[in-house]
């Protein structure tokens, strides 16, 4: 039930409601059906003895929606980029599915996870929280869930939290809908930031990612509709473009590696 704080949260929004909603619908009828990625496990292995255990968390772009393997997709990308750093085998596991907000994320899938250990874990979330509106407080209350189930799992793993989607780059996205996502997102991250601020062995890349940017820094010759596979998900080389913005975040924080 919502409190009457968060009742107030959403009474600007609701004249703009079945403008919105009728925009949306559009969007979701010309979206093409995009399916999890079908490998949820893989290694990346250089000779050596050492071996790093990587899990991933999260929501579609976890699940490697947007690219044919998960191999493709961010968690391969990431665990070839640390591989090639850290100079150790990688082993990966994904634990993800497309439409997943935080709470079933934390509920559905984490109670799930088999035991087993992990030298790393990694988590992308707030897609669908933001698409769907969620309260900034009630996101709060699942994240803090989220990492309290981690925890029980994995007590001493760090636990990475991913850039928050690149929603200002969504070509599929109308001018107004693009503005009410941008403005959720920012009020969802500052949650995030904050619990994983106060939380130990929690930590978040607070930098807003435009695939854009990261284009034009290292001279991309592409169109902006190419960095995504239908307008919202990424597209191969947005995977490895957020991957290696990922990679440079954890090994230029000193307590995490």
């Amino acid at each position: 039930m919502l409190s009457l704080k968060k009742i107030k949260h959403y009474l600007p929004l609701i004249p703009k409601l079945p403008g919105l909603y009728l925009e949306s619908k559009v969007i979701r009828k010309n979206l093409p059906e995009m399916k999890n990625a079908p490998d949820l496990e893989g290694e990346i292995l250089i000779g050596n003895d050492e071996f790093l255990n990587v899990i991933f968390i999260g929501e579609s772009t976890i699940s490697g929606v947007g690219v044919a393997t998960n191999s493709e997709g961010f968690s391969g990308a990431l665990s070839k980029i640390l591989s090639e750093k850290l100079n150790k085998n990688v082993s990966w596991k994904v634990f993800a599915k497309s439409g997943f907000n935080v709470k079933k994320i934390a509920t559905e899938i984490i109670p799930n996870i088999p035991d087993q250990t992990a030298d790393f874990i990694f988590i992308g979330i707030g897609g669908n929280d933001a698409f769907e509106l969620t309260h900034p407080e009630s996101f709060r209350e699942n994240l803090e869930e989220l990492i309290k189930n981690l925890k029980q799992k994995f007590p001493e793993t760090p636990l990475i939290f991913i850039n928050f989607p690149a929603v200002e780059d969504f070509p599929a996205l109308t001018p107004k809908l693009k503005k009410l996502m941008i403005s959720w997102v920012k009020n969802l991250q500052k949650q995030m930031i904050d619990v994983a601020s106060k939380e130990r062995l929690v930590y978040f890349d607070p930098e807003i990612i435009t695939f854009s940017s990261w284009r034009d820094k290292l001279n991309l010759d592409l169109e902006l509709e190419e960095l995504f596979s239908d307008g919202i998900h990424p597209s191969k080389i947005s995977y490895q473009l957020w991957a290696e913005i990922v990679a440079e975040f954890v090994l230029n924080k000193e307590k995490i590696i």
